[in-house]
Order: C-alpha cells, then structure tokens, then sequence
C-alpha cells in the first residue's frame, strides 16, 4: 500500500484537505487528517547536520526521508539553507526540541524564517498563490512530472504551448525602503501588479518582493512604499 504524508501550511490545511476530500471519489484512497497527532520541526542553518547527528545519530540527505523508529526526517526546509524537517509525534515535540537547544540550536522566529524564505524566492502558501494561479504562473513547473495523468494536466499543457500568463517574479529595490505585502507595482506609470511578499533583506540590505508581473527579468519597475514610488527591478529569485 502506498501512503503519503501531505505537510501544507497550517493556515490552509483546511482548505487543503477540503479539496482532497472532493476528489477522493475518483481514486482508491483514503484520507486521514492527523494534524493534531503529528509535529514537524525545523531544523535549519550551516549545524543542522552536526546537530542531527549529535542527536539521532542521523545523515539524511537533500529532498531524501529517513524513517527513525516512529520519527520521519527529511532533507527539507523552509529556509534556503541546509536542513531538515523532524516529523514526531506531538508528544515527542518538546523532549527533542529541548535537547536540540542543549545541544546548540537557536530558536528562530516566524519573521526571521520568512526573510529567509523570501531571500531565498520559496513561496508563501496562501500569500505567493492561493489556489487561483496555475503552478506556471507561480514559477513552479519544476516540480511538475508531465509524463502522468492528473488533474488538470490538458489545461496546463494548453497554457504551456501559448505561454500568455502572468509569471510571479522577484522585485529587488534600488532606493531605500522597506516594502510589504499589497504594496503596488508599476511600469512607466501605470499600475501592473501588487507584491505578494515583501520584506526588508538583511543579508542583501535592500528591499525584495515577490510579484505577478506580466515584465521579464531586467526591467524596471517602481514601488510605492508608504506614498512614495522607490525604484526597483524584476529580478529572477533566488536574490543576491
């Protein structure tokens, strides 16, 4: 039997299993929410793997899943940097979050985990694209396997062929400024899009967005950030 772990944002997990459920009729399947019994971890940076190893005496490789007694870990994050994601139960949450802290990590907060997503160009579930984008228009063919059937494949491959769409993209400053979510994007005056993610890069000391921007990588752009309209460019992520 083949079983599937799904981990979506929490925000829309709701919305996720409520689409799953209405198409669960045209397949052999069944569904089990176990969201309240599962927690997932994050163990991110340049020590993650000492860490890891320190502790569960584990080397799990990139986009690979270990399974450890009852403990899942894959080679994945949320971060752009090296790392792992531990899924435990909910009652295994805390004993090995303690003793990672022990052991040297430091606690990161949501803030700090979306510069780095954003620097990074991963995309915010329910922010980057809500379910009304295509995976081409939100820049993630990549992950998309063409050579199967499923739910939506002959639209897509429509779209693919004409290649009309509006493609998320990055926007990097060039004036000082801090921009934010629904801050308005525009080309030679005219209004073209609205940031879906916006933040203040501490690595990089500019500010960066995400965009549906019908622009290539390159052009120019503005910003407006607080009244004021702050030079920018399309730029393809990641952000450097």
């Amino acid at each position: 039997t083949d079983e599937l772990l799904l981990v979506p944002n929490a925000a829309t997990a709701t919305r996720v299993e409520a689409w799953l459920t209405a198409h669960l009729d045209n397949f052999d399947a069944m569904l089990e929410n176990r969201s309240m019994e599962l927690a997932c971890l994050a163990l991110q940076g340049p020590d993650a793997p000492r860490l890891l190893q320190d502790e569960v005496g584990l080397a799990v490789e990139p986009f690979r899943v270990v399974r450890h007694g009852e403990m899942l870990v894959s080679g994945t994050g949320y971060t752009g940097e090296s790392g792992y994601e531990i899924i435990v139960s909910a009652a295994e949450a805390a004993p090995i979050w303690e003793a990672l802290l022990q052991r040297g990590a430091v606690p990161c907060g949501l803030g700090a985990r979306d510069t780095l997503r954003l620097e990074r160009g991963m995309l915010l579930s329910g922010s980057d694209f809500d379910g009304s984008q295509t995976p081409l228009e939100a820049g993630c063919e990549w992950v998309i396997d063409w050579e199967h059937e499923f739910l939506g494949r002959d639209a897509l491959i429509v779209q693919r062929e004409r290649g009309e769409y509006t493609q998320l993209h990055g926007v990097r400053l060039e004036q000082r400024g801090v921009p934010r979510p629904g801050c308005a994007v525009f080309h030679t005056g005219e209004r073209i899009g609205t940031l879906t993610s916006g933040t203040l890069s501490p690595s990089l000391g500019v500010g960066i967005g995400l965009a549906y921007l019908p622009l290539s990588p390159g052009t120019e752009v503005a910003v407006e950030v607080r009244g004021k309209h702050l030079s920018g460019r399309v730029v393809r992520p990641p952000f450097q």
